[in-house]
């Protein structure tokens, strides 16, 4: 599981971040043309938040978390710098930076989960 961790979290991005929780088109060749789309969508927008994170700034004080970037909004600002609606380079740096997100600690406490019981177990008991 921990091998396969890298490949698991780039699936959720591609299907989450890119928009491919669903296939639009119909035809065989139109299906391909949608998945190679948002791939290259994909491996662009993570060469650009690559650089973003390469040539970020040290902070200036002393801060309680580290941080990264949020790549949920990088994606959004990338899709928009590849549609068009974004036409400065520096202005999709800038907002790509602008926006991070805290990397906190694990837990100091202990998780309480209860087990649900399965759907079926009713059918299984008192019978």
């Amino acid at each position: 599981y921990g091998s396969r961790w890298l490949v698991e979290t780039s699936y959720l991005e591609l299907k989450y971040y890119v928009g491919k929780l669903a296939i639009h088109a119909r035809k065989m060749n139109s299906i391909y043309q949608e998945i190679y789309a948002a791939l290259d969508l994909y491996n662009l927008s993570n060469a650009v938040i690559q650089y973003c994170e390469l040539h970020r700034p040290e902070p200036k004080r002393n801060l309680k978390y580290k941080y990264r970037l949020n790549r949920k909004y990088a994606f959004e600002i990338c899709r928009d710098f590849f549609n068009y609606k974004i036409l400065d380079e520096d202005y999709l740096i800038q907002r790509i930076l602008k926006h991070k997100t805290p990397i906190k600690p694990t837990r100091y406490f202990k998780r309480r989960t209860i087990r649900k019981a399965d759907s079926n177990q009713h059918r299984l008991s008192g019978q």
